[in-house]
């Protein structure tokens, strides 16, 4: 990442001779305004790039956040030092999100910078928020989400046409799909300008919900529910019993309970003890397993459709 940095830096200086004093960008504090991009990405700052004397001069942190970097500003020694993140959740450019994003009536995203640590990205939606088919909205709504949580923004905005936004922190979408925060409480953390008051989303129904055990009745693996933000449910992708790399998930491609060979696996063609589907009074209704062979077996890919109608 450090290399990054220094090529990108290095590379407005090789350029900075051809941008005149007046430059077509507009001037700040006499010097010629230099537009920067990152992976392809404007980058948004309070301090614009700037050419000064023949020399291109750019926001070192905006651009080393941009990339994923850390900067720390200390005033005993007048040092910046920017320090690369082992881990960075930026796997996408905001151009790459962009272009994904279509799929979902999103018709752009922008990323702003503070220059100071904060960043925030913003959804352009061509729909209205309160029209329209309700489900597709949610699915929008938890991409936009997600896609935010994923890059490591500070906050995001969601824009309709009419300029009606919400607005939320990265941080507390992030604790919604933890399981820390329910709907109704992520809710009320969100700013809302532009639309009629709402209501916010009530807990669905207990009784719509099955539980889902071991075979042996030993091992809680999560709820069956079409509420996907659930923290139980097993569609919650973020949650103990939805999440991949959970041992108590059936989507846990080499775990116990998801693996394409183990005994217990709903994945397994072939199982002899898969999970099995209770109700609230703890009675079986059925078994969840791709094995056509095993009495009462639903298949994982109709729960959607099973719980229509049960």
């Amino acid at each position: 990442m450090k290399k990054k940095i220094i090529m990108l830096v290095a590379a407005f200086s090789v350029f900075a001779g051809v941008v005149s004093a007046s430059s077509i960008n507009g001037d700040y504090k006499g010097n010629a305004i230099v537009k920067v991009k990152v992976n392809g990405n404007y980058v948004n700052s309070e301090v614009p790039g700037i050419n000064l004397d023949g020399t291109t001069m750019l926001p070192v942190r905006a651009i080393s956040e941009a990339l994923g970097a850390e900067v720390k500003w200390d005033q005993n020694t007048y040092t910046a030092d920017v320090k690369t993140q082992g881990t960075s959740n930026k796997n996408k450019s905001v151009e790459e999100i962009a272009s994904y994003m279509k799929s979902y009536n999103i018709q752009h995203v922008n990323l702003f910078t503070s220059g100071a640590g904060y960043t925030e990205i913003t959804f352009g939606y061509s729909g209205e928020m309160m029209k329209g088919d309700d489900s597709k909205f949610d699915k929008t709504f938890t991409e936009v989400m997600k896609q935010s949580v994923d890059y490591g923004a500070s906050n995001f905005s969601f824009v309709d046409k009419n300029n009606a936004r919400i607005s939320g922190s990265v941080k507390n979408a992030k604790e919604f799909f933890d399981g820390t925060l329910n709907e109704s409480q992520l809710f009320n953390t969100f700013k809302i300008e532009g639309l009629e008051k709402i209501t916010p989303p009530v807990a669905e129904a207990a009784s719509n919900f099955y539980n889902l055990y071991s075979n042996d009745g030993k091992v809680y693996l999560g709820k069956i529910t079409s509420n996907q933000y659930d923290p139980d449910s097993v569609l919650n992708q973020y949650g103990t019993y939805g999440s991949e790399l959970s041992a108590t998930s059936i989507f846990n491609k080499l775990g116990t309970y998801g693996g394409q060979f183990s005994q217990e696996s709903a994945f397994n063609t072939y199982a002899t003890k898969p999970p099995v589907i209770k109700d609230s009074k703890n009675n079986i209704v059925g078994y969840l397993t791709v094995n056509p062979y095993i009495q009462g077996a639903i298949s994982p890919s109709q729960i959607g459709e099973w719980l229509k109608n049960n």
